[in-house]
């Protein structure tokens, strides 16, 4: 019995004496590589930004470094969690990453299998990758390695890449080594070179040891490695020839001539030009090209500046192409550096010319009362004659048109019956306010330049059944009403202004950016008769065209920004864009006459009356003054 007792109580203490004998877990001592990464984080990352994501790209490896993979990752997260919101990507393809995205990659093997999938709301985005490299390589073959997922960026057209590796360590014996003394390099890599080498380029920034970067960053962040120069290599431009964003002086199809920069000129030009020489490139111009907008026609199916840019036949478009923003999925933007409103351009018809109105001053129904005044006219004088004999009425007739014209009235005396008085005082004053009328109009005759009224809403071009001029069919316009035409804008314009003063009957109308239509009259301001209609149809934003997630997007949109705030943008917008246009005068649009208008008149007035009175002084004077009357005489 006593026997037992003392076994259970043995056992009882058993498992501590066992627990006892298994070794307490060693904490986990993080190697210099993720050192120096949590240090580049909170120095470089986490002021400026409130998330992250981690990505892990491993080859299948044994259990025991897939352990060591997680509390490598468990500690960064640890470490991390106070300092910026962390997200864990695991999904292939990545649907919607971050714009800072770490990777734990220990060979080039798996860092190319990485594959993004962007939303179409990040498309545009700047990436910046911060690689972690794991791999053990100790010989050249470890610069082949960062040279592959190197390249493998600059798939993906990301250039602010900063990769970390372990330093080779110093071996002591096989079981030890110092790891006080390992250092981290922090390498990167630039896509242009000397000479025009467009070839891929590591380069190793600065070094990491002993808590600090050992290399003082000139730069506020160490990410900050957009690309400034491309070292004088030719770039591509497509270009739709559209004055005054895009104009060139001399012949579009000599090759000899589209490599003279300086030809190139207009708000995109000259801001092509500037980034020239600030990015140190070479304009190399292919020959003009066209631009379709239809929402029928494909992408890269009609040979214009779209589908060169689609075929990497070049890496710029300019010549306001925004009216392409149906196929903007399919291409990069830079910031929009200048705003115009597309119009309706139509005809101004001088239909009513001055003699008209002199000719015609009143409506119909104004000549017909005077017509029907003066026969009653007539009518009451052949009535008064009756009494004394006879009439004639030819000279009765001509009495009264002379009346009517403003001539006294020629009778002796006036009617003695009351009705007859009352007739001829409402003649009198209604002769006295038709010559006031007449005067008045012939003084606007010289006043105002008339013409028929023009419409000023894109209803209005519905309702008066214009036709609309055009190389694609419109959403916003019916295609019933709609000449399709490949003709350019100045062809077009000729077109408008030849068809109006045809006087064919048809009223035609075309579709042209506000600036281009003031550019227009500004150099053919004294033959235009072209104006637009107040409504605008919408806003156009103009901008250049790159290829699909482009290199070029993020600095060129730096400049541009840097250009508009500094306001060279402006002084090259109103250096082009001189707002000039013919305003028609309509008929119910009369303007207030103002008083200076009559001062000569005024002027001429008051000495007239000024002599008048002295004439009359100088007469009363002459009953008291005999000289004086004599000099009178």
């Amino acid at each position: 019995m006593w026997w037992s007792s003392i076994w259970s109580v043995s056992l009882t203490f058993l498992p501590f004496v066992v627990l006892g004998a298994v070794p307490a877990p060693l904490p986990y001592r993080p190697t210099a590589l993720v050192t120096a990464a949590i240090y580049v984080l909170k120095q470089h990352v986490c002021p400026d930004h409130s998330t992250l994501a981690v990505i892990e790209l491993f080859r299948k490896s044994n259990q025991h470094q897939q352990h060591d993979q997680n509390e490598l990752l468990t500690h960064l997260l640890m470490d991390l969690g106070t300092e910026i919101g962390v997200q864990l990507l695991r999904d292939k393809p990545i649907e919607r990453p971050k714009d800072h995205i770490v990777f734990l990659v220990d060979s080039a093997e798996a860092f190319r299998t990485l594959r993004f999938h962007f939303a179409d709301s990040q498309f545009d985005n700047e990436f910046t990758f911060l690689i972690l490299y794991m791999g053990k390589a100790m010989d050249d073959s470890m610069e082949l390695e960062i040279e592959d997922m190197f390249e493998t960026c600059f798939n993906f057209h990301v250039l602010n890449v900063i990769l970390l590796v372990e330093k080779h360590s110093e071996i002591v014996s096989d079981e030890e080594e110092i790891d006080h003394d390992v250092g981290v390099l922090v390498y990167g890599y630039r896509l242009y070179g000397a000479h025009c080498n467009q070839s891929l380029t590591i380069q190793l920034l600065n070094e990491y040891k002993n808590g600090q970067l050992l290399r003082e960053i000139t730069h506020r962040n160490l990410f900050d490695r957009s690309m400034h120069s491309l070292y004088g290599c030719p770039l591509n431009i497509s270009w739709f020839h559209l004055a005054p964003f895009v104009i060139f002086n001399g012949d579009s199809e000599d090759p000899v001539q589209l490599s003279e920069s300086w030809r190139l000129s207009g708000i995109d030009g000259d801001l092509l030009k500037m980034l020239a020489d600030i990015f140190d490139f070479r304009i190399q111009l292919r020959n003009p090209c066209d631009k379709c907008a239809s929402p029928d026609t494909p992408v890269g199916t009609c040979g214009d500046c779209l589908n060169e840019l689609a075929t990497n036949n070049s890496s710029v478009a300019i010549g306001a192409l925004s009216a392409s923003h149906l196929y903007r999925n399919y291409f990069s933007t830079t910031s929009a550096y200048y705003q115009s409103s597309l119009i309706f351009v139509v005809h101004m018809d001088s239909k009513i010319g001055a003699v008209t109105q002199l000719a015609l001053p009143f409506k119909r129904h104004v000549w017909l009362l005077l017509i029907i005044a003066c026969i009653l006219m007539v009518i009451v004088q052949a009535i008064w004659h009756r009494q004394n004999g006879s009439f004639d009425i030819s000279l009765g007739g001509l009495c009264v048109l002379t009346i009517l014209l403003g001539n006294p009235v020629v009778e002796r005396r006036l009617p003695t019956m009351y009705v007859a008085r009352l007739m001829l005082a409402v003649w009198l004053l209604m002769a006295l306010v038709l010559r006031a009328a007449y005067q008045g109009k012939l003084y606007d005759v010289f006043r105002l330049p008339y013409s028929s009224s023009l419409p000023e809403q894109i209803s209005d071009l519905l309702n008066n059944n214009y036709t609309l001029v055009a190389h694609e069919y419109y959403d916003f316009y019916p295609h019933e009403r709609t000449r399709l035409t490949k003709m350019n804008y100045l062809r077009r314009f000729r077109l408008l202004e030849e068809e109006c003063d045809s006087q064919t009957g048809e009223r035609l109308t075309s579709t042209v950016l506000m600036a281009n239509l003031a550019y227009y009259n500004q150099i053919n301001w004294h033959t235009t008769r072209l104006t637009h209609v107040k409504e605008p149809i919408f806003l156009y934003q103009l901008v250049m065209y790159l290829r699909r997630h482009s290199v070029l997007k993020f600095p060129f949109d730096r400049k541009l920004k840097q250009l508009m705030s500094s306001g060279i943008v402006g002084h090259i917008n109103r250096l082009y864009d001189q707002s000039k246009y013919r305003t028609p005068q309509n008929h119910h649009d009369v303007t207030t006459v103002p008083l200076i208008t009559f001062c000569g008149l005024f002027t001429v007035s008051s000495i007239l009356l000024t002599t008048a009175v002295v004439a009359i002084m100088l007469e009363l004077l002459s009953l008291r003054f005999i000289w004086l009357r004599r000099y009178f005489e």
